[in-house]
């Protein structure tokens, strides 16, 4: 039968967060994780574990982050894309009341409204 010790998530994360801390000062992270579960009185393999949950964790949480930042992108990316379409509208608009108020069709500001279109 196994000599089994439960440790508890607060400890399981200290641990975690101490291996992310050290592992650029040791040779490697599995260098760390062997210093930090000697320390502790842990299995090197369950720190190890441990270790790539929070990291697997980690890669999830960034990756949900970019993918809210993409959709408020593409919604205000939309919302521009309204904004230019009402201003070309407005635009030929001002060109049809200028040319029938001026019963002109090369006034300066026509010209500039029809580079908008």
């Amino acid at each position: 039968m196994k000599n089994e010790k439960k440790f508890s998530a607060e400890t399981a994360d200290l641990a975690v967060e101490q291996v992310l801390r050290i592992q650029d000062k040791c040779r490697s992270q599995w260098a760390a994780i062997q210093v930090v579960a000697s320390s502790i009185g842990c299995h090197t393999e369950t720190l190890r574990l441990w270790v790539r949950k929070a990291e697997r964790s980690r890669d999830w949480a960034a990756d949900s982050s970019v993918k809210e930042l993409l959709e408020r992108l593409n919604q205000e990316v939309a919302e521009l894309r309204r904004y230019s379409d009402l201003l070309k509208e407005t635009s030929e608009h001002l060109v049809q009341v200028l040319q029938t108020v001026s019963g002109e069709t090369d006034v300066p500001m026509i010209r500039a409204l029809r580079k908008i279109r």
